[in-house]
């Protein structure tokens, strides 16, 4: 019973954070945009896997809800060293033209 509600509440959790990020899309209008509507689809399909999780009763079987859960894993990791990349590029770019 409390790994299945601990699911849900990781469900919910996840969902919140997608939110934001999707909310987050109205601020920006460069690179930023396309990473903020990316990282909401891979923490909202996180949550969902949560749920999946709850019938599952475990994260790594069957084997591809483990793939599911690697894979938004890859994609966190992917966006967050591209926005590093380019905030860095950006630094760059100003401290050069000062």
């Amino acid at each position: 019973m409390l790994h299945a509600d601990g699911n849900r509440i990781e469900c919910v959790i996840w969902a919140v954070i997608a939110l934001i990020f999707l909310l987050r899309t109205f601020s920006f209008s460069d690179y930023r945009r396309t990473l903020c509507y990316i990282s909401a689809a891979a923490f909202f399909l996180f949550g969902l896997s949560d749920l999946v999780e709850v019938q599952t009763g475990a994260w790594y079987t069957p084997w591809w809800l483990l793939v599911w859960k690697v894979a938004c894993v890859i994609i966190f990791t992917a966006c967050f060293a591209v926005y590093l990349k380019r905030k860095k590029a950006s630094e760059n770019i100003t401290t050069s033209e000062s």
